[in-house]
């Protein structure tokens, strides 16, 4: 189901170590989903900058049919991170899909794919 609802709490840019605990609300674009046993994590990017969330049990199968650059909300918790590229992530409690990108995509976003669209 697609919803249209894009209320946040904060930017990715607003979120650091130091707000661990808290609930926050974020929305942006899937930049990169990595599904590893029973955790599935997602990169979020907004206009701010890029955050990594934690996804497990109902939250990862809510999401199986998510595509790279859907518009995505997330609700979770700021919580401590192994990752070296990240400060800290969100362990998420809910995520809603508000539009879901066309896959695949005619061009990679992230630049890991070679493009063969004719500029001429």
């Amino acid at each position: 189901m697609i919803s249209m609802n894009l209320d946040r709490t904060h930017h990715v840019e607003d979120i650091n170590a130091s707000m661990k605990g808290q609930e926050v609300i974020l929305g942006g674009w899937v930049e990169d989903l990595r599904k590893m046993g029973k955790m599935t994590f997602l990169t979020l990017r907004d206009v701010t900058g890029i955050i990594q969330i934690i996804l497990t049990d109902d939250v990862m199968k809510s999401i199986e049919d998510i595509t790279r650059q859907s518009v995505v909300r997330v609700t979770g918790k700021i919580q401590d991170t192994k990752a070296r590229d990240f400060e800290c992530e969100i362990k998420a409690d809910g995520i809603d899909v508000l539009t879901k990108a066309v896959h695949p995509l005619p061009i990679d976003p992230i630049g890991r794919l070679e493009s063969h669209i004719d500029n001429s």
